[in-house]
């Protein structure tokens, strides 16, 4: 039997066989709700820091959860096949690209709407950021401090006062 058979043998039945299913046991239930009472009005200024950065952190667990440790060898998710063979690293970089820029919105949109509310947005998101931090959730401070480091949020008075530069 030559090497090279033997080889593409093994990685055939690492391939197809079934993947181990794992079951994430929690100790602890689930913490309460803090979203508001009502049903209407979502906003970031309605909702505590606290209840967004959890939220966030089920989101990110789940799109995680789902990368296969095959996605991450030999960079796939930058060849031409990427979509087949990282179909998950392109979704967390995609929910990346997508959250930052709507955090932007977010605290442009409010300013425009409301001046001077815009800060008060921004301060939510810095709160949220220490929240996410807490909840061991790197990714998510990531997020905000993209957004608050664009380009477009950098212009802005309040948020270079907010940041100190």
């Amino acid at each position: 039997e030559e090497p090279w058979f033997k080889t593409l043998t093994v990685i055939y039945t690492k391939l197809t066989s079934p993947r181990p299913i794992y079951t994430i046991v929690h100790t602890h239930p689930a913490p309460s709700s803090l979203l508001p009472k009502s049903g209407w009005g979502y906003r970031i200024l309605n909702v505590k820091p606290l209840e967004i950065a959890r939220q966030m952190t089920l989101i990110d667990f789940e799109h995680y959860k789902s990368v296969q440790p095959s996605e991450l060898l030999e960079l796939s998710w930058t060849k031409a096949q990427k979509n087949i063979t990282s179909p998950h690293v392109l979704l967390i970089s995609s929910r990346f690209n997508s959250l930052v820029w709507w955090i932007v919105t977010q605290i442009l949109s409010t300013e425009l709407e409301e001046p001077g509310k815009g800060e008060e947005v921004l301060n939510r998101w810095v709160s949220v950021a220490k929240e996410l931090y807490a909840l061991n959730n790197f990714n998510g401070v990531q997020y905000i401090l993209a957004a608050i480091y664009s380009s477009p949020l950098l212009r802005l008075r309040f948020v270079k006062k907010v940041i100190g530069a």
